[in-house]
């Protein structure tokens, strides 16, 4: 999978799960971004793991939600180095 489209996929995520007032079932996302369970699956854990995302299981609802964990309900954006996009540095010139 190409870091863009990784990237495109969380950012996905994030709209879809961003304007909710209660948990999303897996099937609810899986349908919302066109996608089987297994790239829905890693979808979730990366956003929350590797981007830091508010993201967590409601269990007794039975789907995903984020929290807010900022006055302003925000989640932090990732950086270039964590999406894997960063611009390479460039050569010093002589």
């Amino acid at each position: 999978l190409c870091p863009m489209d990784k990237l495109h996929r969380i950012g996905r995520l994030k709209r879809i799960l961003a304007g909710r007032r209660r948990p999303m079932p897996l099937r609810d996302i899986m349908d919302a971004m066109e996608c089987s369970e297994s790239t829905a699956r890693r979808a979730l854990y990366s956003y929350r793991d590797d981007f830091g995302a508010p993201l967590a299981y409601d269990r007794k609802q039975g789907g995903w939600y984020l929290e807010a964990t900022r006055d302003d309900g925000g989640v932090r954006e990732p950086t270039g180095h964590e999406t894997g996009l960063a611009q390479p540095a460039r050569a010093a010139r002589s």
